[in-house]
């Protein structure tokens, strides 16, 4: 069976992102709150943005 490319991408995206996550010294808890932070610093930022498709894109590259 083949799978399509995106379920295959998705997949070795799955096991690098592990592979990485096995590799980590500190506790993914620790950036439990970055986000948070993150979100807080872009606000002054996001705000001189003139339109909501900016905004949302924004939003969209921080996150990830």
């Amino acid at each position: 069976m083949i799978l399509p490319e995106s379920q295959t991408r998705e997949g070795e995206f799955e096991k690098r992102r592990q592979e990485l996550l096995d590799e980590c010294q500190l506790a993914p808890q620790v950036f439990e709150e970055v986000m948070p932070r993150l979100e807080s610093f872009m606000e002054p930022y996001v705000a001189c943005l003139a339109r909501s498709e900016q905004v949302n894109h924004a939003h969209t590259f921080v996150q990830g």
